[in-house]
């Protein structure tokens, strides 16, 4: 069983989203590593640096020893092993960017299959932040149930910042 919890946040909404996974005892891997290096991991406020196109894989701190085994898909002719987040103990976290006045959607994603207490606790707390952001309108343009950052839903209100998903402009009203 799979859960996901779509938002937009703006810079200082995804930094609070990413202090908060830190307060929660997580880290931050890339998607992909290559195979002849030691995995870059890093703490939450980290996570724009590790990034590879706006996803980041949130790993509660106590299965640190586990992440070089998360890496196993490997694609021919490269030298990056990913991670599967459809089969890994991950999180995965497609960030919100903030870029020309617009803010492309986010995600928190988990696949719950299999017996991860740590991996679902730290999604549940995650979300539980998420969840106290208000709702954006429903729209064709926008995931059900997508929460706006308290910042980002100001800053949208005063006209100052659009939002998108998929390339596509979000109305916000």
């Amino acid at each position: 069983m799979s859960r996901q919890i779509s938002f937009f946040a703006d810079d200082s909404d995804q930094d609070d989203l990413l202090a908060a996974a830190e307060a929660a005892g997580a880290v931050v891997v890339p998607p992909a590593s290559n195979v002849f290096e030691d995995v870059k991991v890093a703490t939450p406020r980290h996570a724009r640096d590790v990034a590879m196109q706006g996803h980041v894989y949130l790993v509660p701190k106590q299965c640190e020893a586990i992440i070089p085994l998360l890496y196993d898909e490997e694609v021919e002719g490269s030298d990056l092993e990913w991670i599967d987040s459809t089969t890994s103990p991950v999180i995965e976290l497609l960030l919100s960017g903030e870029q020309d006045g617009t803010v492309e959607g986010g995600r928190l994603y988990v696949n719950l299959e299999g017996d991860n207490a740590d991996v679902r606790r730290l999604y549940d707390k995650l979300v539980r932040l998420v969840r106290k952001w208000p709702s954006l309108p429903s729209s064709d343009a926008a995931p059900t149930g997508a929460r706006l950052g308290p910042h980002t839903l100001d800053r949208v209100q005063a006209g100052d910042l659009a939002l998108s998903y998929h390339g596509q402009p979000v109305p916000a009203d």
